[in-house]
């Protein structure tokens, strides 16, 4: 898959002018940048590219293997792409980056050993997303930063510069000082919501992946730092001996008829939706749940408990999508996602194309989007169709009640036809 790009100088913020690839108004897949569509001008080539930007995009994941495209890439910007997560992970192969910016995207929050490893880090901009959390020691092990800033966020306001094109609102060390005032403050709103000393622990073990956990007697996590956590599967190990435990259960989920004690810090670490909606109300001890069939609440809150995924051959995988993309639970949205990939067929297509839409799953609506090209070939599918499924479904109306009316004709025909 090749995606249009513009190929040739260009001019960055603080003046610089390089050789660059520039991506407008595409749809990227997930995780994995396989090819580009441009014309080098000036003789030059790949390895004359050190400036990569996306702009007015869907960039549902960062994009992997640029590297490998550009080896002397030095500067990559994704801005107004609807970039959700970024963590490490993402960044692997980019140690070599000069300047990485991603304003005016959807990130919430970013991880302290986001840079780890950078040598020669010395830009980076997050201005206006919706950042909510950032450990503080992101900027740890940088060299010199001629600009930072996260300026423009819910909870963070402060932005660095050298540069006279700027206007820097702080000096360095005051960037460092809102990151780690916003840090423990954050951390104590939780502790005011009778949130224990023992499970904030386990919160902050969790965000900086730097620690494991351990149980003593009474079942209360500890802390042991000789051995890292290397995933999040281990902290749902000490999850699990909490299912069982209805006498710390301090919170009521209703669905329906049915009542769901759970326990409240759970919700807060599992799900982005219900931890912004305690966080709101914090003398909130019951919330109801509509459009969630009990049934697959039930799947749902244990795999909270568990990170155990449910069993396919009883599971409804709409309705398993849906909750998992209303309350925001990331890895069970991708699970159901994958399973409903490969059982797209030309019923469901429009089914899941308008699901996969409202929750943001690219990868899954572009399969979608391809079934409904196969089902209706008379039809001149246009590329911006993928994002308005409601414009869809009325077409695929409309030719639905033509195809009846044309079969309607036919058969009081044939019975004209059939008559004395």
């Amino acid at each position: 898959m090749g995606i249009h790009c513009e190929l040739g100088f260009t001019k960055f913020a603080h003046g610089e002018t390089c050789y660059a690839c520039s991506v407008e108004n595409a749809h990227t897949p997930e995780n994995r940048m396989i090819s580009f569509s441009g014309k080098f001008k000036d003789d030059k080539s790949e390895k004359d590219v050190v400036h990569v930007s996306f702009s007015n995009c869907t960039v549902i994941k960062v994009p992997q293997e640029l590297t490998t495209i550009f080896p002397n890439l030095r500067q990559l910007l994704i801005c107004n792409s609807k970039l959700r997560k970024i963590s490490k992970k993402d960044l692997v192969e980019y140690k070599n980056l000069e300047i990485v910016s991603m304003m005016e995207n959807e990130l919430e929050y970013l991880p302290g050993d986001l840079f780890e490893g950078f040598k020669n880090l010395n830009y980076i901009n997050f201005k206006k997303n919706k950042l909510m959390f950032i450990e503080p020691h992101i900027l740890d092990g940088l060299g010199t930063m001629r600009y930072v800033n996260f300026s423009v966020n819910p909870n963070y306001k402060k932005c660095f510069s050298i540069y006279p094109v700027h206007e820097p609102n702080a000096t360095l060390d005051e960037v460092k000082t809102e990151l780690n005032e916003k840090f423990y403050s954050r951390f104590k709103f939780l502790k005011e919501q009778r949130i224990s000393e023992v499970q904030l622990k386990s919160k902050i073990e969790e965000l900086k992946k730097s620690e494991t956990l351990a149980s003593d007697k009474v079942g209360q996590i500890k802390i042991d730092s000789k051995h890292p956590v290397e995933n999040q599967e281990n902290l749902c190990e000490e999850f699990k001996k909490y299912i069982q435990d209805e006498n710390l259960k301090d919170f009521k989920i209703t669905i329906e008829d049915q009542e769901f004690l759970v326990h409240r810090f759970l919700l807060i670490l599992r799900s982005p939706t219900l931890a912004q909606i305690l966080q709101n109300n914090p003398e909130v001890e019951t919330l109801n749940l509509v459009d969630i069939p009990v049934e697959i609440f039930e799947k749902v809150l244990k795999f909270l408990y568990t990170d155990d995924f449910p069993n396919k051959a009883d599971t409804n995988f709409m309705h398993l999508f849906a909750a998992a993309g209303k309350l925001k639970i990331q890895k069970l949205k991708n699970f159901a996602a994958d399973y409903l990939s490969i059982q797209i067929d030309s019923e469901n297509a429009l089914e899941i194309l308008n699901l996969s839409h409202k929750y943001d799953c690219g990868g899954l609506k572009s399969k979608a989007f391809i079934e409904m090209t196969k089902k209706y070939p008379k039809i001149d599918f246009k590329d911006e169709w993928i994002e308005k499924p409601e414009k869809l479904q009325n077409i695929i109306e409309l030719l639905r009640k033509q195809e009846e009316a044309k079969r309607e004709f036919e058969n009081q025909f044939k019975r004209m036809l059939e008559m004395d």
